[in-house]
């Protein structure tokens, strides 16, 4: 008992933390980028995805009309659902490589500088073998 009392709070806190950690690097790239991370989060505390996407109650078994009504109610919610998490992945996948293009172009000019600076800048012979 004492072992899963355990297991409960070591569980709890590794998931507090990663979304601690989520949280931080999402206000990073979100500040980074000018965005107004208070007004999003209380937008967002606004919305709530466990009373938006609930399922629905069960109906009774002789009341098809109802039946019909409840399937076509959560099939739409999971329509929805899915669109909703393939919306999300394919955001996330756009930031990664627009992160790692900007990355390579930031790269690319670093390197162009120390280039155009000169031959000097890329002569790293020490004084005491030249003399």
């Amino acid at each position: 008992e004492i072992q899963q009392a355990g297991e409960r709070l070591c569980s709890r806190t590794l998931t507090r933390t990663s979304q601690e950690t989520a949280d931080v690097k999402a206000s990073v790239l979100l500040g980074s980028r000018g965005l107004d991370i208070s007004h999003i989060s209380q937008r967002l505390e606004s919305l709530s995805a466990a009373t938006t996407f609930e399922p629905l109650e069960p109906v009774k078994d002789t009341d098809i009309q109802g039946f019909l009504k409840n399937e076509k109610d959560n099939a739409l919610l999971s329509a929805i659902e899915e669109s909703r998490k393939r919306t999300f992945g394919m955001a996330e996948e756009y930031h990664r490589e627009s992160m790692l293009v900007e990355w390579e172009q930031v790269k690319q000019r670093i390197l162009h500088t120390l280039l155009a600076s000169g031959e000097d800048a890329l002569d790293f012979t020490q004084e005491s073998e030249v003399a």
